[in-house]
């Protein structure tokens, strides 16, 4: 079995820091604020982030524990649907400008 480090244990805690704007997304100011559409960016921008995090822990660290392949392949799945979400939204946005 491979040594669990505090690397590993971020990887993994990370995959959970997106289940956090469902707090956020539940006070009735959060549902028509402006400023709503800058939080879910910085989720979004986190989630990338947690995702090449792990990448690079995995690939390049070689820290291939369960810890880190769970929060790779959480975080694989957060990402891939961020950016399929971000995809489908380029056309509407482009319509603003």
């Amino acid at each position: 079995m491979k040594k669990i480090t505090p690397a590993s244990v971020a990887a993994l805690l990370l995959a959970f820091v997106p289940w956090t704007i469902l707090l956020v997304r539940t006070h009735e100011w959060a549902l028509k604020s402006p400023a709503a559409e800058i939080t879910i960016g910085i989720y979004s921008v986190e989630i990338i982030l947690a995702f090449l995090y792990c990448l690079i822990l995995y690939t390049k660290k070689n820290h291939k524990d369960a810890m880190t392949s769970i929060g790779l392949v959480v975080n694989g799945l957060y990402a891939a649907g961020v950016l399929g979400i971000v995809g489908i939204s380029i056309p509407g946005w482009l319509e603003r400008i």
